[in-house]
């Protein structure tokens, strides 16, 4: 998989009280006519499969599950703004807060040598974890901030993670 970080921003900047870092959640890849032809095959493969189980359900799925990946394909993923300060992660130009005193622990994960993570698992088991996509050299940075405020566990991607990444949504 080639380099993609030429088309990131990367404004990272380090002090003692906070990492800044702006990057898009995902490179953006351009799809041909051949993945949306396959895409919509396999729709109406599970739906045909739908209809001959007489699960009317699944058929409802499959047709929400599909649109999504559709959907989301054709987006174009914009920057996202992340600060780690001595109390909080800030997310956002409007910086959404989430303090340290409600996160659990954190992990960071490397899909490939160019592409890594930063996992926030929460306290509250109902709140979904954040994955925060990082600049390879910034992770050991990350983690030695971090390391001050909360522990580090090992934290592995869903297969939705991981399925997501693998047609890049």
């Amino acid at each position: 998989m080639a380099h993609h970080s030429q088309h990131i921003e990367h404004h990272e900047k380090t002090t003692d009280e906070k990492i800044v870092w702006e990057i898009k959640p995902h490179d953006h890849i351009e799809r041909s006519d051949k993945f949306y032809l396959i895409v919509f095959s396999v729709i109406v493969i599970l739906l045909l499969f739908s209809i001959w189980q007489k699960d009317f359900l699944f058929g409802v799925f499959v047709i929400m599950a599909g649109g999504t990946i559709i959907f989301l394909s054709g987006q174009k993923p914009q920057n996202y703004k992340f600060k780690l300060t001595q109390d909080a992660l800030l997310i956002g130009d409007d910086d959404e807060m989430y303090h340290y005193s409600g996160i659990s622990h954190f992990d960071i994960y490397r899909y490939s040598p160019e592409h890594q993570e930063l996992f926030i698992v929460f306290k509250k088991r109902i709140r979904p974890n954040l994955n925060i996509r990082i600049y390879p050299g910034d992770a050991e940075k990350i983690k030695d901030f971090l390391s001050d405020k909360l522990p580090q566990k090992k934290v592995e991607p869903s297969i939705f993670d991981i399925f997501s990444k693998i047609i890049g949504i």
